[in-house]
């Protein structure tokens, strides 16, 4: 067991052997890889790390039918800016390497 080191806005900024001196922390398992560089922050509520994705918070069109629509909305709005975003490219290829393009989870592909 280790620990992960967050700041204050949950984002992983490191790990330890142990929590002392620690202020804001979550224990993980030794096996645990993921970069302590900002790029994932923990939910709590989920109780698992997600990445860090700041620029996608972008207007979803009223009424998008399913998560197909919402990214189709995100692709459109990066396409029209020229200019993606930090992670969004990343985001969109993790999205339909394992959201879409898996029809066991919610929004994923039928095909």
């Amino acid at each position: 067991m280790k620990y992960a080191e967050l700041d204050n806005k949950n984002h992983l900024v490191g790990y330890a052997d142990n929590a002392t001196g620690l202020t804001n922390y979550v224990a993980v398992p030794d096996g645990t890889d993921l970069p302590p560089d900002g790029t994932y922050y923990y939910d709590a509520a989920g109780q698992r790390f997600m990445p860090v994705i700041d620029d996608l918070a972008l207007p979803v069109s009223p009424g998008a039918p399913s998560a197909a629509a919402a990214l189709a909305d995100i692709i459109r709005a990066v396409q029209a800016s020229g200019v993606p975003g930090p992670g969004s490219l990343d985001w969109l290829a993790w999205y339909e390497a394992t959201v879409d393009g898996n029809p066991n989870l919610q929004g994923g592909s039928q095909t």
